[in-house]
Parts: C-alpha cells; structure tokens; sequence
C-alpha cells in the first residue's frame, strides 16, 4: 500500500471528476484578473496584427508612388547636367549662360519642393529609404486606444 501523501496525489491525478475539475480550475484561472488581463492582452495583440494587416496594400501604394518620384527627380537632375553641359558649348556670353542656368535650376527647385511638400509621398531624396508607418507598437497602442474609447461607454 501506498504512502498517505502518494495516495492523496494519485487521487487528485484520476477518476470521473478529473476532467470536471480541471475544467472548472481552467475557468477560474480565465475568468480572474490575471486571466482576463491575458484575455485582453491577446485580443490587443491580434487587432494590432489585422490592422497592420489591413494598412499594408496603402503603405506599399504609398511607397511606390515615392519611388516613382525619386525616380523622376533623378531624371530631372540627370537631364539638367545633359542640357546645362550642351548649352554651355552653345552659349558663349557667360552672363547669358548664367541666368540660363539659375532659371534652369529655379525651375528645378520648385520642381523638387513641390515634390516634397506632399505629405503622402514623403520624399527626402533617397530612392529606397521607407519609414513603414504602422509598426506594431504603433499598431497596438491603436488598438489599445480604440478598444479603451469603445469601452468607455
């Protein structure tokens, strides 16, 4: 015959009640602070995964429209060296040559700020360089304060 304490834990271990209990102890643990904590923590975590999720065909449509603008600002530069370099074999009057340039190079300049100025784009001048906006922590912290203000009410 078994010790006193092996047999108290053999008991515990087997019979109908088992998956009863187990159960029961399962819910108890779910249903308090600590699991409803979990509980929340898991659903937080799975919204901010679906919403990265949902925003990451704009970010890519977003990026691309950068790098297409990269892209013609690169052509832009390329074709002002072109065109500055054959018209200063034309142009002998160094004074007409230099307010060709500089409106050259204004026009170019606003070409470049309004390019800039769209926030959508967020052009800074390098062709792969993209900042992903939503990460996950900014995903989270969303979700955390969309779930606080749905539930506030």
């Amino acid at each position: 015959m078994p010790p006193p304490k092996l047999r108290k834990m053999v008991s515990n271990f087997g019979g109908p009640g088992r998956k009863r209990s187990c159960c029961k102890s399962f819910l108890k643990v779910l249903f308090s602070h600590v699991g409803l904590f979990i509980l929340v923590a898991i659903y937080a975590s799975v919204g901010a995964y679906l919403y990265i999720n949902l925003e990451t065909d704009n970010e890519n449509k977003r990026r691309l429209a950068k790098k297409r603008v990269s892209m013609d600002v690169d052509d832009a530069i390329n074709y002002i060296i072109s065109f500055l370099w054959f018209k200063s074999e034309e142009i002998t009057d160094a004074k007409e040559y230099n307010m060709m340039v500089r409106n050259t190079l204004e026009r170019f300049t606003g070409f470049v700020v309004e390019k800039a100025s769209d926030s959508n784009i967020q052009y800074d001048g390098d062709l792969n360089a993209w900042d992903q906006d939503w990460t996950y922590s900014k995903s989270l912290l969303f979700t955390v304060t969309s779930m606080a203000a749905i539930g506030e009410r």
